[in-house]
């Protein structure tokens, strides 16, 4: 499947299926839906086509621009590395990531209503409904520099300190716009714990 008719085929599954439930595509130019908790933790579920479009996978998984604050400026379809990645499968949401097929319109259509859409209903929304606050998503962050600012927002300033002192270290130097909203959040921290 292409890749234009795979988003607006997804547009049009997964928003109808989300939109019941708070979420959605508003900003979106890949079909991520996405629902505000608060302003500490949002929802993201994105689906994304793989192998020539033959076949999607299912992110499901929860970011924060107050331990982020890059996620902003390309929110919602590209939210950095605040957690491991976590796919929707057959056993629920985990690190194996499980490819359906959409080879075609009616395949995608078919799986979408006998797989996805059960499992995103009975799997994909109960692990998203566990992760209401930074405290909840902090053991699916796998990038230090994420988990150091992430600690920090909790009030654990020691388990903070080595992995934003290290953060600073190692972007130092990078002046890039990507950059620059996360090592100015790291100086603003420096000063705040001085």
């Amino acid at each position: 499947m292409k890749a234009q008719d795979f988003v607006s085929l997804a547009t049009e599954l997964f928003g109808k299926t989300l939109s019941a439930y708070g979420f959605s595509m508003e900003g979106s130019k890949a079909a991520t839906s996405w629902r505000k908790l608060s302003p500490e933790v949002f929802h993201i579920i994105a689906p994304d086509t793989l192998l020539n479009g033959d076949y999607f996978d299912v992110t499901v998984t929860a970011v924060s621009p107050v331990v982020d604050p890059r996620i902003l400026r390309t929110f919602p379809d590209k939210i950095g590395v605040l957690t491991a990645k976590r796919f929707l499968g057959p056993r629920g949401v985990g690190i194996h990531q499980h490819k359906f097929n959409c080879r075609n319109e009616e395949n995608f259509r078919r799986l979408y209503r006998t797989e996805v859409e059960p499992l995103l209903l009975s799997k994909g929304l109960p692990f998203l409904d566990g992760l209401r606050k930074v405290e909840d998503i902090l053991p699916l962050i796998s990038n230090d520099t994420m988990r150091g600012m992430a600690l920090h927002h909790l009030g654990r300033r020691a388990e903070a300190k080595p992995l934003l002192e290290a953060a600073a270290r190692n972007l130092a130097g990078d002046t890039s716009a990507e950059m620059e909203p996360l090592v100015n959040r790291l100086k603003t921290i420096a000063i705040e714990t001085t």
